[in-house]
């Protein structure tokens, strides 16, 4: 994989975010939540030292001449180091594309987002949001904002809470950036897939049996229905993961090693749990039409290259199971010769939706 991040992409399915392996995840403080809003309103992140123009950060000039050049613009200020180091990783280090998350007010919510290139450095009269208030600070970068969130989901939000900077890297904790930012995304060769649970009852263990079970006969189900038992014997020998962060409500997280009926597996348990089909009924609703659609998205030629490189370990089996698998069939022609599976995955596809509303499961 490049350096870019891409995207899997198909219209009967959601857009799978495949985060590269050198993305770094950075914390901005908002200045005690009071440009919370700002940020958020105005899709950028900023920080003070406007006298400090972007030149002085980025020339060749020594560590000793920067230092001095700060002290002069603010003769009150102790801790130099402390602003270049800031200016620094605003600059030269925090890199389009890289995540950032910034904290509201007392730490209740946050945004998570995707930074773009530098805005600029000069005024800031435009930069209001639409309850009024207005960032004084001109150094400015763009951001995509995917999400806003309540802290209280994830108890480890908490420690990047911790840290002491006003610009931090936080790329150790990415995991949990990632995981509040979108359900469901594919980095380091693992597809994660994000579950909420919104209740603060006790956990089932006849329900959470059932979850888990039904999860595990779907990824068998998907296997046979595309005809990828290879990787399904392959992944047997290889777990899936499970993070849980109950904290009454909290997060349950699915890691599987970044297979097709990896992708597959988990493209359907997030349609499942989040109920999102068109209607009932018709020929290209519900999850024989996810299934066509995954079917074509196996056949086509851009996502076969992009899964030979997600699976290297078994290129040799992919390819093979590809050229097999090649070509579009009619969706009625399809769910005849495979109504029985499909019949089969609806099944499944109620105990799966059952047991998560009983244990309140949600994407």
């Amino acid at each position: 994989m490049n350096s870019e991040k891409h995207m899997i992409k198909l219209s009967a399915i959601p857009e799978i975010p495949i985060i590269s392996e050198n993305t770094k995840v950075w914390f901005i403080k908002t200045s005690a939540g009071k440009h919370y809003k700002d940020f958020l309103d105005g899709k950028f992140i900023a920080i003070e030292w406007d006298k400090i123009p972007p030149k002085i950060v980025k020339s060749k000039q020594s560590k000793e001449h920067k230092l001095n050049y700060i002290k002069k613009q603010y003769p009150k200020e102790k801790n130099t180091n402390n602003i270049l180091g800031q200016l620094e990783r605003f600059f030269l280090e925090i890199k389009s594309g890289d995540y950032v998350l910034i904290p509201s007010k007392g730490k209740t919510k946050i945004a998570i987002g995707i930074v773009n290139n530098l805005i600029h450095c000069g005024d800031s009269k435009k930069d209001k949001n639409k309850n009024g208030g207005k960032c004084p600070y001109k150094i400015k970068r763009r951001v995509k904002w995917l999400k806003e969130t309540e802290a209280s989901f994830d108890i480890y939000l908490y420690k990047i809470f911790c840290v002491s900077h006003s610009v931090s890297d936080i790329t150790k904790y990415s995991q949990t950036v990632f995981r509040n930012s979108t359900p469901l995304y594919i980095k380091n060769d693992q597809v994660n897939l994000t579950l909420t649970r919104t209740t603060d009852e006790p956990l089932s263990l006849c329900d959470s049996i059932k979850f888990y079970s039904s999860i595990l006969s779907i990824k068998e189900l998907v296997a046979q229905l595309f005809k990828f038992n290879d990787f399904y014997e392959f992944e047997l020998d290889n777990k899936i993961e499970i993070k849980t962060v109950i904290n009454s409500p909290g997060l349950i997280e699915i890691i599987q090693s970044s297979s097709p009926v990896a992708v597959a597996t988990a493209l359907i348990i997030y349609k499942i749990l989040s109920n999102k089909y068109p209607g009932k009924g018709e020929s290209y609703s519900g999850v024989p039409a996810l299934i066509k659609s995954i079917s074509d998205l196996f056949n086509d030629k851009t996502n076969r290259d992009y899964i030979r490189a997600q699976t290297e370990n078994l290129n040799a089996r992919t390819k093979r199971i590809i050229e097999e698998n090649r070509g579009n069939v009619e969706l009625a022609d399809w769910n005849e010769k495979n109504k029985e599976k499909i019949k089969t995955l609806a099944e499944l596809q109620i105990i799966l939706q059952k047991a998560a509303e009983d244990m309140g499961i949600e994407v």
